[in-house]
């Protein structure tokens, strides 16, 4: 199920190599991977990163998560493949956010775009005021369609 969510509260680089954005979203028994950034007034979020020209958006938060947590996904079909959850657009472009179930919790190796990370239930998420709105409206959505199954 694919949710549409509201126009980001947030700015970005719009670069003329930038058709877009993407992230992954990462579970691990009920609990979600979030990061603090360095950027952006320090707000919660995903790893997350910009589409660039001729990138398919999953490939793109596939390479993001690799930069950005040291998290290596798989990309081929079957359980493991990140599965897109939500889409919107954000000045005429898009934004995908997909979501990955872990099957044991990685080691998470931060970059230089982040000052920390936790791993949180849904009903710990911060405030929509220190988050990105969307990625905290996607982490419910999505973590109630699975205590709903």
């Amino acid at each position: 199920m694919v949710i549409k969510l509201g126009d980001l509260m947030w700015g970005w680089d719009l670069g003329e190599d930038t058709i877009g954005s993407s992230g992954i979203i990462f579970c691990y028994e009920g609990e979600y991977l979030i990061c603090k950034r360095n950027d952006e007034g320090n707000k919660w979020s995903i790893p997350w990163g910009r589409i660039k020209e001729d990138d398919d958006p999953l490939e793109s938060a596939v390479r993001e998560s690799l930069e950005e947590v040291g998290i290596q996904v798989i990309m081929e079909e079957g359980d493991d493949r990140p599965e897109l959850i939500a889409k919107y657009t954000h000045d005429g472009r898009p934004c995908y956010v997909y979501a990955a179930e872990l099957e044991e919790k990685p080691e998470v190796y931060l970059n230089f775009e982040h000052s920390e990370f936790k791993w949180v239930k849904a009903s710990q998420l911060p405030s929509k005021k220190e988050m990105w709105e969307q990625i905290h409206c996607a982490i419910k959505q999505w973590d109630k369609s699975k205590k709903a199954k």
